[in-house]
């Protein structure tokens, strides 16, 4: 056999198995999602933080689920079946012309396999270099920015980071007029305000920080870097960017009640949300640290909801974290050992990737 061949064939079988993983990682995923868009349906009288949690632990057993597969055993309660692709001497087989005799690329073009990994991996790729690309960008933005460690606003920090019993260190940064407030970091955290924030009224400077390091509270930096990892993994399948985008609106209600429990007026706190966002485009920056923006109509919804006094508004305890993560963990792994049943499969015939064979001399 020629090394030409024997390099043909590892990466035939290494796209089969991909294929194979990638695609029951998909199915079971879609699964998992579907499940808690049920739940958070459920939990539609809930608090948005209870949804949430919901959202977050769903996104993150996407990830989880590629490993369990591969390391758990399966639980075979699917009837078998399994479709027959054949052999790859068989696909590339043209008539009038022996497999043996076609080139590198001729031999790899006929495997779809290694065509459709080859695709998966150029879009996970593009999406992580995306990710790179906006660190890089939130690093250039810390240069730019002025820290701002002492005066009104460094106080005003100070006093709700205590409040909150926070004692992560938060840079407090002061960047270019018409910046959108926002943090970024999970060890080393920034909190950015705009320029002539020390000239806000102190009911919003108040308020605008309260929601600011609700996110740090909450761990919302390291909630969004999971999601984006989901998004660059599984970034073909709309049901994931479903489940962002639905996380990220939940994040930021909850955010919202957590500034109306200490004692901030709704409709105060609804004028300062709609000041600040007025004139204030996110940029790049912006859309990397918070994983998007607020659209008008998402805007407009957070507004509606602000001003709802029956909406529940009570942060998710420590026990009902606990008992989330445990329940949706035990979940995610007995998705992932379902498998098919050791009894007979129906007449489709699993694929095995046939060596080639070197010409004969």
């Amino acid at each position: 056999m020629t090394s030409g061949s024997f390099d043909i064939s590892n990466i035939e079988h290494l796209a089969a198995n991909g294929f194979s993983l990638l695609v029951d990682s998909t199915v079971r995923g879609s699964l998992l999602l579907a499940v808690v868009a049920l739940i958070a349906a459920y939990l539609s009288r809930r608090s948005a933080s209870a949804r949430h949690l919901a959202w977050a632990l769903g996104v993150a057993g996407l990830l989880v689920l590629p490993l369990l597969v591969r390391t758990l055993p399966t639980w075979g309660v699917l009837p078998a079946w399994s479709v027959s692709i054949g052999s790859t001497a068989e696909q590339s087989a043209i008539p009038g012309i022996a497999s043996s005799d076609l080139s590198l690329f001729g031999q790899i073009s006929a495997n779809w396999h290694v065509w459709i990994m080859g695709a998966w991996l150029a879009g996970a790729v593009y999406r992580f270099l995306c990710l790179a690309a906006a660190q890089w960008k939130l690093r250039a933005l810390t240069v730019r920015c002025d820290p701002a460690s002492r005066g009104r606003l460094a106080l005003e920090t100070l006093r709700l980071l205590v409040r909150l019993g926070i004692t992560r260190t938060v840079e407090l940064l002061q960047g270019p007029a018409g910046a959108t407030p926002m943090t970024w970091g999970v060890v080393r955290v920034k909190l950015l305000l705009p320029e002539d924030s020390h000239e806000w009224p102190e009911g919003r400077l108040r308020s605008v920080l309260m929601h600011e390091i609700a996110h740090i509270e909450r761990w919302d930096c390291l909630t969004q870097f999971v999601a984006n990892v989901a998004c660059a993994v599984f970034w073909f399948n709309p049901l994931v960017w479903l489940a962002v985008r639905k996380m990220r609106h939940e994040r930021e209600a909850a955010c919202d009640d957590r500034v109306l429990l200490t004692g901030t007026s709704a409709p105060d706190y609804a004028e300062h949300l709609l000041e600040i966002s007025r004139g204030m485009q996110p940029s790049t920056v912006a859309l990397a640290a918070t994983g998007g923006a607020d659209r008008p109509s998402h805007l407009a919804q957070r507004v509606e909801a602000i001003l709802d006094d029956r909406r529940s508004r009570q942060p998710v305890t420590r026990g009902g974290l606990m008992a989330s993560v445990v329940v949706l963990s035990l979940f995610v792994t007995l998705l992932a050992m379902v498998g098919v049943s050791d009894g007979p499969s129906s007449d489709f015939a699993v694929y095995r990737p046939a060596t080639m064979q070197p010409p004969a001399s």
